[in-house]
């Protein structure tokens, strides 16, 4: 066995034009099958990150409105509010949730309470409806490394000094720039009608197209706009240490005697608003898809090169057989040089995708706006390479470079040694040659010379 893998190894190596047409064309495949992968993980990752990031965590907690929208509609979570009128029952489930809290603090990761309600941007010539949402010094720090808030140009400032950051959307439609000033009119907690001014600070990156419409301010000012109390919120998302124990842990909240009013409830994450994950599932779906189609194009073309190959080689093969070598070893030879072939092609492919990703995942592929942002999860598509994406690409070219040459090498192995060696191709099916030799084998046992 292991001199045939040598055999094969030194043809790869003295037959350099094959191999390389040979590998190059494994190569192209394997690289399009891995850039491919990481698109489609991209894809599903910005759409899962940012619900479970800036909507959901492991355990969330929602208003009893909220609660009463259907668990598939995307809005759920966003419309989420406290009712101001409900004084007393708020104050009373937001002190058990505090309790509660500082008596788990041990198991949990992070917490967010989120301030993000609706808003006008009064302009000259213009108003734009827009969502303003709070962030602590804490939450961004959580949020920027994820790519969920990017910032383009500008810096984002947690402390209460009437500054925020738009997007580029935002931007572009007032024709804003950093420094200018906004006013954002509102209707706070209370029903009253609210309106400040504030300095753009910075101009995030156009992300998920649902998101793009937001206006990030510190915690303090969300608080002073909509009239909130420091320990008020409209949501609030828990991180867990171990994440497997957030149906415990929401089951057990919500077993707290101030939940009992169910003004206030927790949800597991995932399961608070299974549209996107819905919708991330079906994202990667059309990815797998389309792997699947260039899988079958890419075991297609192996197959024809690799047949085209082996013509060429009958009279290499046959002086092999001449000389002593079977069937068996002839099929095996061939199947190795395959192998290597798509082994350093797939090796030369992960190294050259790993750094096209690594140069593109800070600054991320612009795809643009409209349909392509929603299709790709936004304007900005972050590929995501996965080391199962590896083994599955290796898994992939090593069926395909083994299920490749079978019928040629076996029809090959099985011809006539003088009609390899004359390069004298039988055209009868695979079958029909086993068979023939099967039963020319039983009539004349123990020959093997030339046939």
């Amino acid at each position: 066995m292991r001199k045939l893998a040598q055999i094969a190894f030194r043809n790869v190596i003295k037959n350099k034009k094959r191999s390389l047409f040979i590998g190059t064309a494994i190569f192209i495949s394997c690289l399009v099958l891995l850039i491919s992968d990481a698109f489609g993980n991209g894809t599903a990752a910005a759409i899962i990150n940012e619900y479970y990031y800036q909507q959901a965590g492991d355990v969330v907690l929602l208003w009893q409105k909220a609660l009463e929208i259907q668990r598939d509609s995307p809005s759920r979570i966003y419309l989420s509010q406290f009712e101001a009128e409900k004084v007393r029952e708020n104050k009373r489930a937001l002190a058990g949730v505090r309790e509660f809290l500082r008596l788990h603090e041990s198991e949990i990761k992070n917490a967010f309470s989120v301030v993000r309600r609706g808003a006008v941007v009064a302009m000259a010539e213009d108003m734009i409806d827009v969502n303003v949402y709070g962030l602590s010094k804490d939450e961004w720090l959580f949020l920027e490394p994820r790519k969920i808030v990017t910032l383009e140009e500008g810096a984002f400032e947690a402390a209460p000094d009437s500054s925020v950051i738009v997007s580029r959307l935002i931007a572009d439609a007032g024709n804003l720039r950093i420094g200018d000033w906004i006013t954002l009119e509102v209707t706070t907690a209370y029903g009253v009608k609210n309106s400040l001014d504030y300095r753009i600070s910075g101009i995030y990156k156009n992300g998920v197209p649902w998101n793009n419409d937001y206006i990030y301010m510190s915690a303090p000012d969300a608080r002073l706009l909509y009239d909130f109390d420091p320990e008020d919120f409209d949501s609030m998302r828990i991180y867990l240490d171990d994440p497997h124990t957030r149906g415990i842990f929401a089951h057990d909240l919500n077993a707290a005697p101030s939940l009992e009013t169910k003004v206030l409830q927790a949800l597991e994450g995932p399961e608070a608003s299974s549209f996107f994950t819905r919708q991330a599932e079906f994202f990667k779906t059309i990815f797998t898809f389309f792997v699947i189609f260039l899988i079958t194009i890419i075991g297609f073309g192996i197959r024809a090169t690799v047949r085209m190959n082996l013509f060429e080689r009958m009279g290499e093969f046959g002086t092999l057989r001449a000389i002593g070598y079977n069937r068996i070893q002839i099929f095996f030879i061939i199947s190795c040089e395959i192998f290597l072939l798509a082994l350093f092609a797939l090796l030369c492919a992960v190294a050259v995708s790993t750094v096209v990703l690594l140069l593109v995942s800070r600054t991320g592929i612009h795809i643009g706006s409209e349909a392509a942002s929603y299709l790709f999860g936004g304007e900005y598509l972050y590929p995501l390479f996965k080391l199962t994406d590896v083994l599955l690409a290796f898994a992939i070219i090593l069926i395909l470079s083994l299920m490749a040459p079978f019928k040629p090498a076996m029809k090959l192995s099985w011809q006539k040694i003088s009609d390899i060696l004359l390069k004298r191709q039988e055209r009868s099916p695979l079958t029909i040659m086993l068979l023939r030799n099967i039963s020319r084998r039983a009539r004349s046992p123990g020959k093997d010379s030339l046939s």
